[in-house]
């Protein structure tokens, strides 16, 4: 087993547990092979990972500090200059797309890049 960040997710893997909305609704049943449309949909759906069947053990995960997280929110922020938060997709939105560039950031400071 593993848990996957949604934005990691891929057509084929196939899920060891139910997928399920913040309301609890199944949206994905456990055993299921995830198509191209569930991978795309996830984020929409509030999904932030799943768990799925794997023999791989997971990747560490990295230590993001609070300069990451400020540039990343930097760099984010020109993304989304012409989108307002009003619309509680487009802040969940924009909290996922700081997430995963904090997180690539982390990354790339931890092998030596910047």
């Amino acid at each position: 087993m593993a848990w996957v960040p949604v934005d990691r997710a891929e057509a084929g893997m196939a899920l060891l547990s139910p997928v399920t909305d913040r309301m609890g609704r199944l949206l994905i049943p456990a055993g299921a092979e995830l198509s191209a449309r569930h991978v795309n949909a996830l984020a929409a759906w509030g999904v932030d990972q799943i768990e799925i069947e794997s023999d791989e053990p997971p990747e560490p995960e990295v230590e993001i500090s609070p300069e990451m997280e400020g540039r990343a929110r930097t760099e984010i922020a020109d993304v989304f200059r012409h989108a307002g938060d009003d619309h509680p997709f487009v802040a969940g939105l924009r909290e996922l797309a700081v997430a995963r560039r904090a997180r690539a950031l982390a990354q790339a400071s931890a092998g030596g890049a910047s």
